[in-house]
């Protein structure tokens, strides 16, 4: 499942999560994580950083 400490372990405040995006398809915090899988965490309120 993904939860606040999952996020948070990444330096991602849990509150400031806007969107969870898991092999593009948008899920909930009751989504199972497994090995391996991708996981995209969009936060609320700003403008994203890209590196090209």
């Amino acid at each position: 499942m993904i939860n606040q400490y999952l996020i948070e372990s990444l330096d991602v405040p849990h509150s400031e999560v806007a969107l969870i995006v898991a092999y593009g398809v948008t899920v909930d915090r009751h989504y199972l994580v497994d090995p391996g899988d991708r996981i995209v965490v969009l936060l609320g309120g700003g403008c994203c950083a890209v590196d090209l």
